[in-house]
């Protein structure tokens, strides 16, 4: 690689230049060459009378990184500069060298009451860069959260998600800002939130019990799972709540949160004796989420009165720890069920088992031939999974190259590819199920 130490000389004496444009010009190549770092003589051009030398000397310190550690101070005195695009940069570069430049952060706090909105936006990612030695900056950035603009706002939320366990000071903030209209603050606030961790808790089941608004209770129930164990406490008193609403989405979030939710399984069963029909399928499934149901459990709700209990249950019957004819057999049957959501939930499971589930492929064929099915192209694909084992589909599948429907030919076509070759088999299946 070239190396440019010969030419800092002579940039060095055009960053004296009388004229400001090749002072910028030689200001830009030494932020640009990576392996001269002139700093000094960068810290004085943060002085030039030229607004867009200032501003393009900030720049290229920023590109050293911590090898222009002793910038610092001049860039944290560029912040105050009367011109917007110095400061701009002089915050960018600080932010570029990350924790080093944690005696920018008083600096920066002022900074971010700047009347220019891209200073602003640049303070609050360098904030963000400095991380855990931002943590002064949290009261600040937290008003930050409620900026009119929606790219500040996203910002101010990225910057509490790379914070860490600092974010914690923000909870409050944070949690309200769950129902914010941009998914991408949504985001980043909850990811802060699953830093902070425990002290966050409380205002999440506080979202649960009282937010009327999808978006917040949504968050709130995907961030506690992404806290999971420590939020399990506060959840298992949320299922003795009164509040109906308040247990319905704790059981929600249990089932999201899974096995280390596995000390509130007593009171789950408490409350599924006296479900109602919605009450008892959402149970049911945290309970399953939390704790695999045996087979015995799952056999006895394969003939479930609720046909959402059925699919639920039909779904199990991917795991590889139940007996496989036991599961190849009540998927067969369930394949004929007359409920079509039960019977498109066979697929995947069957899918699942691949070569071992090659009992299922005459019942499989009888679909894809059933011309008036909604389900030819699930068992298209299920005969794909089961691969070479399914060979006996090929005529069946060959006719369905013949059908007027262009998808069931493409899905049809790539099963004989995986039937037919077991190389092609190994690479799955492009398409997945059809709903």
């Amino acid at each position: 690689m070239r190396n440019r130490q010969p030419t800092l000389p002579l940039l060095m004496e055009l960053l004296k230049d009388p004229d400001s444009r090749v002072r910028d010009n030689a200001a830009g190549l030494l932020g640009r060459y990576w392996d001269i770092a002139p700093v000094p003589g960068l810290i004085k051009a943060l002085k030039d009378s030229s607004n867009r030398v200032r501003a393009k000397a900030a720049w290229a310190l920023g590109t050293k990184g911590t090898l222009a550690k002793d910038a610092i101070p001049a860039l944290t005195v560029a912040l105050s500069d009367g011109d917007s695009y110095v400061r701009e940069n002089a915050a960018a570069a600080l932010g570029q060298m990350g924790a080093v430049a944690k005696e920018a952060v008083p600096a920066l706090i002022k900074a971010l009451d700047d009347t220019d909105k891209t200073v602003r936006g640049k303070t609050i990612e360098a904030l963000g860069k400095l991380g855990k030695e931002a943590k002064a900056a949290v009261p600040a950035l937290e008003r930050s959260l409620k900026d009119p603009d929606s790219e500040l706002r996203k910002k101010a939320a990225w910057a509490f998600s790379e914070l860490g366990p600092a974010a914690a000071g923000a909870v409050a903030g944070l949690a309200a800002s769950l129902g914010d209209k941009n998914d991408e603050v949504r985001g980043y606030v909850s990811r802060a939130l699953a830093q902070a961790g425990e002290p966050a808790v409380a205002q999440l089941v506080n979202i649960l019990a009282h937010y009327e608004d999808g978006l917040s209770v949504s968050g709130a129930i995907e961030t506690l799972s992404g806290i999971g164990r420590p939020a399990v406490p506060a959840l298992a008193e949320a299922l003795k709540s009164g509040d109906a609403r308040l247990r319905t989405r704790a059981v929600s979030t249990l089932e999201s949160i899974g096995p280390p939710a596995k000390d509130t399984l007593p009171g789950l069963k408490v409350l599924l004796s006296s479900a109602d029909d919605d009450a008892r399928y959402n149970i049911l499934k945290a309970l399953w989420r939390i704790d695999p149901p045996p087979w015995r459990v799952i056999k006895e709700h394969l003939n479930d009165r609720d046909f959402r209990v059925k699919m639920i249950a039909v779904s199990e019957l991917s795991r590889r720890d139940l007996n496989k004819k036991d599961a190849i057999v009540a998927l067969v049957t369930a394949l004929q069920d007359k409920d079509s959501f039960v019977s498109g939930a066979a697929f995947m499971p069957l899918a699942a088992w691949e070569e071992q589930a090659k009992d299922a492929v005459p019942a499989l064929i009888a679909i894809l031939l059933d011309t008036k099915s909604h389900n030819r192209m699930d068992a298209a694909f299920t005969l794909g999974r089961i691969g070479p084992a399914a060979k006996d589909a090929v005529p069946a599948l060959k006719k369905a190259l013949e059908d007027g429907d262009q998808f069931l030919r493409s899905r049809a076509t790539r099963a004989l590819e995986e039937i037919n070759s077991e190389e092609e088999h190994k690479k799955g299946f492009i398409y997945g199920l059809a709903r």
